[in-house]
């Protein structure tokens, strides 16, 4: 059960969902009417052990991000674009995706940029004592086309805080304030991605890293 929801295949072959239910694992492993009494007792046993978290009916692996779920393409490296889940709950910085290149040039997957929101197919490329669990997927659709967000760099200011200078030309002028904890542990100097927040104190613009 941990594997499948991990992104393995079940016993009929299938891949769990992006969001998987007690109704799927009893699907994917052919759990009858009579057996119902026994998943239920199995998945509390997991959850009372800290291996699955459970909420609202749905089922995720602790520590382990879900087949398909909703991400931030967030920076560039040689090449490959790396992208962070949208939403990360657990301790700890959220772990890093490498988007995958279509294998076929015929293959019409959508070309994301940096800054976007994408719904992604993931794997973990491996797992075990002495290797950190890494993913890579690729991208299903895009849903935000960076819309509202900017370019800018980022300086340190005291307590966590920092300042943005926005470089792109219709919004060269603007600086925005970062509050403490949303620079995403970004360092003096470097190019940033800004989602813009409400103003804050003293109509100052606020954006998180």
């Amino acid at each position: 059960m941990l594997a499948f929801l991990s992104g393995a295949p079940g016993p009929n072959g299938l891949r769990a969902p992006g969001r998987v239910t007690k109704r799927d694992v009893a699907r994917a492993f052919g759990v009858g009417a009579d057996k119902k009494t026994e998943l239920k007792l199995m998945i509390r046993d997991l959850e009372a052990d800290g291996a699955i978290t459970r909420g609202r009916k749905v089922l995720q692996r602790r520590g382990r991000l879900p087949p398909m779920l909703v991400a931030d393409i967030v920076e560039r490296v040689e090449g490959e674009f790396i992208a962070k889940p949208a939403e990360w709950n657990e301790s700890g910085e959220p772990p890093r995706i490498r988007v995958r290149k279509p294998k076929l040039s015929r293959d019409k997957a959508p070309t994301p940029t940096i800054g976007a929101r994408v719904l992604m197919r993931i794997d973990a490329d491996g797992e075990g004592e002495d290797l950190p669990v890494a993913y890579s997927g690729r991208v299903v659709k895009i849903l935000d086309r960076a819309r509202g967000r900017m370019l800018g760099v980022y300086r340190e200011l005291e307590n966590g805080a920092g300042r943005v200078q926005a470089i792109e030309k219709k919004a060269s002028a603007r600086e925005l304030f970062v509050p403490p904890g949303m620079s995403g542990d970004a360092v003096e100097g470097e190019l940033v991605v800004l989602e813009p927040l409400r103003e804050g104190r003293f109509h100052m613009p606020t954006a998180r890293v």
